[in-house]
């Protein structure tokens, strides 16, 4: 998040001749990962977990990503790898950051649910 946050804050003080309509990778090449690489990461970490595949998913996309025009552009390169996402994400578990994810679905989301969520 503090890559991405700065990131943000990278496209808004940019000339406006750098950035206008311009579509950049958010990332770079120290986080270039596939799907199952991340899985692995996880599974480093939590050794126990349970991973479930699904055949035919709804996004089959798995490949490599090019980060050279948001390095070349704007001089970006993140200064956090998934291995520090992961252990942000785990620590945030541990410290119960998400109990409450379902009584307040729409602080935690990005967008309104107005159905209920079966538990």
């Amino acid at each position: 998040m503090q890559d991405f946050a700065r990131l943000i804050q990278m496209v808004i003080e940019a000339p406006k001749e750098k950035v206008s309509f311009e579509i950049f990778n958010a990332g770079g090449d120290v986080n270039n990962a596939t799907k199952q690489m991340i899985v692995d990461f996880i599974l480093e970490k939590i050794p126990d977990g349970k991973v479930r595949y699904q055949k035919h998913g709804s996004d089959p996309r798995n490949y490599r990503v090019n980060f050279k025009k948001i390095k070349t552009v704007l001089g970006f390169e993140p200064k956090y790898t998934i291995q520090d996402g992961i252990n942000e994400l785990i620590n945030a578990i541990n410290s119960h950051v998400f109990d409450l994810v379902i009584e307040n679905r729409n602080f935690f989301g990005n967008y309104k649910i107005n159905y209920p969520i079966p538990s």
